[in-house]
């Protein structure tokens, strides 16, 4: 069985789709407390590895597919709406590079 990384998870759209198309979500990368928790409601077996930019490719397990939900707005980068304040200051103010990385 296929199995699936999911980067910016938010509340778990992916891996819901995942289940439903016989692949099995590995781990989830996502940082707001409350997604998290729907996430582990739903999914108790979906490892939760946090932030983005703090980890590091070769400590997660491999994965054959990995997904990446666009980020909302309030300032994340994903969302260039006028004038708003990075989350993360200018330097790292793109994270579709995180997801790349």
């Amino acid at each position: 069985m296929p199995t699936m990384g999911s980067l910016f998870d938010g509340i778990g759209g992916f891996p819901l789709a995942a289940i439903h198309n016989g692949i099995t979500p590995l781990w989830a990368s996502e940082i707001e407390p409350f997604p998290i928790e729907v996430t582990r409601l739903r999914f108790p077996d979906m490892l939760h590895v946090g932030d983005i930019t703090k980890l590091n490719g070769a400590d997660l397990p491999p994965v054959d597919i990995i997904t990446g939900g666009s980020q909302r707005g309030g300032g994340q980068s994903w969302s260039c709406r006028g004038s708003v304040r990075p989350v993360y200051g200018a330097d790292q103010n793109c994270k579709r590079n995180e997801g790349c990385r």
